[in-house]
């Protein structure tokens, strides 16, 4: 983890407890929100070894300070809190009926490129829904079956 992130969360007093155990929903200022945290859990269970990065991600995210507008804001949080990348899919390219929607596809990369967080962000409402933890091979397998 970049040791920026890691301050971040030992400033905080921040553990993967306290993060993931409060409730599936984080509500954000009076309308930004994340859904689901449930996802994250059972990606740190699967991946104990990215928790710090998983739980620096909800920390960063969960700040009621945070009003997204464009892309660049998100990449620039996330690279200024992790060091690490984030890559946006326009929603038209999207295949999975699952994903169907408006809202585009951001790849938060955690713990350089081991682990890909992918969520969609209804930059409107502010909303952040967490769709998948995957490796990076999981995410390479779902983007060439699942990406025009």
């Amino acid at each position: 983890m970049h040791g920026q992130g890691m301050r971040y969360l030992k400033r905080k007093n921040i553990t993967i407890c306290d993060i993931i155990t409060k409730r599936d929903i984080l509500y954000l200022k009076e309308k930004m929100r994340i859904i689901t945290r449930t996802r994250i859990k059972k990606g740190i269970e699967k991946y104990p070894q990215w928790s710090l990065g998983l739980s620096l991600w909800i920390a960063i995210f969960k700040d009621k300070n945070l009003d997204f507008e464009s892309f660049q804001q998100v990449r620039e949080v996330w690279k200024n809190a992790s060091g690490w990348n984030t890559d946006r899919v326009p929603s038209r390219k999207i295949l999975e009926n699952n994903f169907a929607g408006d809202f585009d596809v951001y790849i938060f990369d955690i713990h350089g490129t081991d682990c890909r967080l992918v969520t969609r962000i209804n930059a409107e409402s502010n909303t952040v829904f967490i769709r998948k933890v995957a490796s990076h091979a999981e995410y390479d397998k779902w983007c060439k079956a699942k990406v025009k």
